[in-house]
């Protein structure tokens, strides 16, 4: 459906770049979201590929790579979207694949939707519990789903023992969430939050997904992007943005200033002052194509961004004042294809999000 939905679900090893771990399945909540058959590894820079299990996760949606044992690796694992299963939660492995161990399980419906490491200490590692269980077919944009178990879990000794993060956030039932850490000021953590929505006005009709225009006046702490500076501790609401969550989620944090911060939906965000104050669109994203699922910030460089996204590969050198598209990469996805009587024939192909051609 994008760049962004490979980019995201891909581990590569800083300390040996030839190591690479890839996660399948789509994690987006989507009316159509195919499974994956688990996790691919290789060790030659992608030349070729080996099976190293967890194939009955489905839905893969974070591969972290230990910063300096390429043998060590974490996998966030959404489980089945069709019914339940205990092959969800985040898994563990020491050496190299061969064999895994699920280090968090919140339940057979709670997944885990995202996942990120401390930068400094890779034994700190924050992992975001989601439920997400369909049981219904629905012909519009399917919405987000809460649960008990949702929410943002730590660990301080690589996966052994995780707590729950309460202190400062929602307190009604968490949807899908995004979170990124710090790497220049440790202990900064963001993370972009869903909820569920308040109750509707009697009369009112069904709330369109994604939508932020309300607020519960009696939980006004729901939807929106929370900081943390003492590990996840505790946290605190520092804006309302948060665009269509359950597809995107998506939160990026430079790794030279801990008050710079990137949001990645179907418009793309940006913050200077810790996400006080947030730029969303056509100022951010210039002219380039909406719905973006991914981001990488140079971290020798912080005018240096790439995004990943329907439109393919979009690069800036000036922090989003300039962009450049790649499109020397064939990235389309064809829906569908027809040819016409003419000789020669002509195709016709529906791309994904851009038009027919």
């Amino acid at each position: 459906r994008g760049l962004g939905d490979v980019y995201k679900r891909q581990g590569l090893s800083r300390s040996d770049p030839n190591v690479l771990y890839v996660g399948t399945g789509e994690p987006n909540n989507r009316n159509s979201s195919p499974w994956g058959a688990g996790v691919f590894k290789s060790t030659d820079a992608g030349v070729t590929w080996t099976f190293v299990g967890l194939k009955e996760t489905r839905h893969i949606s974070r591969v972290v790579v230990h910063p300096t044992d390429p043998d060590i690796a974490y996998v966030a694992a959404m489980g089945h979207l069709w019914g339940f299963n205990e092959e969800r939660g985040v898994f563990k492995t020491t050496d190299g694949g061969e064999n895994w161990e699920k280090v968090l399980y919140l339940d057979e419906q709670t997944g885990v939707t995202d996942l990120t490491m401390d930068p400094v200490d890779p034994d700190i590692l924050y992992a975001v519990g989601h439920m997400r269980e369909r049981d219904k077919f629905d012909a519009g944009d399917p919405i987000d789903q809460w649960g008990p178990k949702a929410g943002i879990y730590v660990t301080h000794n690589g996966g052994a023992d995780w707590v729950k993060a309460e202190d400062g956030l929602p307190t009604v039932e968490v949807g899908r969430v995004g979170i990124d850490a710090s790497r220049s000021t440790p202990g900064t953590v963001y993370a972009l939050v869903s909820t569920e929505p308040p109750p509707r006005p009697e009369g009112a009709g069904p709330q369109r997904p994604g939508a932020q225009e309300e607020v519960d006046p009696l939980d006004p702490n729901r939807d929106g992007i929370f900081k943390s500076t003492d590990y996840g501790v505790t946290w605190v609401k520092v804006n309302d943005w948060n665009n269509r969550p359950s597809y995107y989620s998506q939160i990026r944090v430079d790794p030279n200033d801990s008050e710079v911060i990137w949001g990645f939906a179907s418009p793309m965000a940006y913050s200077d002052d810790g996400g006080i104050t947030v730029a969303s669109g056509p100022d951010v994203q210039g002219s380039t194509h909406i719905d973006y699922h991914a981001g990488w910030i140079d971290p020798n460089n912080s005018d240096h961004v790439i995004v990943g996204g329907d439109g393919g590969i979009n690069v800036t050198w000036d922090r989003g004042k300039n962009w450049e598209v790649v499109k020397q990469i064939g990235l389309a996805q064809a829906y569908a294809i027809s040819a016409d009587m003419r000789k020669p024939y002509y195709l016709v192909v529906g791309l994904q999000d851009n038009g027919v051609w």
